[in-house]
């Protein structure tokens, strides 16, 4: 289990990496203070408007935010039933989970890259590293 400040430390490493956009951070920190004020007992139940208010985010920013989250291996969500359910997240707190999910999306946003540079180079043929 990772402590509040290896968490944000984790969070800063991984934008050196790439980075995170204002949604995603404000997001993020907002999870982190709810789940402390939870005493870390997750999953933390945050209705979207809520969130939405708090962050000054609206709905479409928040739902790609938590989606590259996701991705990149910070949270975890249950999506939440329209009026009657709100979504729940989760912190990922071990380290080998993180690990591999922030590995994967580094690895798949580079071959992105090189395929998009090499495609500017010559439309006839792709490279992949």
């Amino acid at each position: 289990m990772m402590t509040y400040i290896e968490l944000l430390n984790r969070f800063w490493h991984a934008n050196k990496t790439e980075r995170f956009s204002i949604g995603e951070r404000e997001l993020y920190y907002y999870l982190l203070n709810e789940c402390n004020k939870n005493y870390w007992y997750m999953p933390v139940s945050c209705p979207t408007s809520v969130i939405c208010t708090v962050t000054g985010l609206n709905k479409q920013t928040l739902m790609r935010a938590r989606d590259n989250l996701k991705k990149r291996g910070l949270i975890d969500y249950t999506e939440g039933i329209q009026n009657s359910k709100a979504p729940t997240y989760i912190i990922i707190m071990d380290k080998d989970e993180f690990v591999t999910a922030n590995v994967t999306g580094c690895v798949t946003a580079t071959k992105t890259a090189s395929v998009t540079s090499n495609k500017d180079k010559d439309s006839s043929t792709i490279t992949i590293p």
